[in-house]
């Protein structure tokens, strides 16, 4: 963003977008998604290959939801590199976010 230049602060939702959506409506929605991730996973493991969504995959998606909650908890911008690239430090703030324990072998 160029200097002077400012955020709009009215949200503009594209047409026939509906603004507001339950969750629970968003996540029924996803199953099916979920569903054919999962299933293409144990395939995967079953047939020896890598699965289309890796573990790697999965902790770079956290990382960023994680500076999304970061910058709308502190109303800052959180660069990518601040958060921690290893695993463990990353699923410790979830895991404490959660009030849960998880054994690490």
């Amino acid at each position: 963003m160029a200097a002077g230049q400012t955020i709009a602060s009215t949200p503009a939702h594209p047409e026939g977008l509906a603004a507001n959506v339950e969750l629970s409506a968003i996540n029924a929605a996803l199953i099916p998604y979920h569903r054919a991730q999962i299933h293409q996973f144990v395939e995967a493991v079953i047939n020896d290959q890598r699965p289309a969504v890796t573990g790697n995959d999965a902790t770079n998606a956290l990382r960023i939801l994680l500076a999304i909650y970061s910058s709308a908890r502190t109303g800052t911008p959180v660069r990518f590199a601040e958060f921690p690239s290893g695993v463990p430090t990353a699923t410790d703030e979830v895991v404490a976010r959660l009030g849960q324990t998880i054994a690490v072998s």
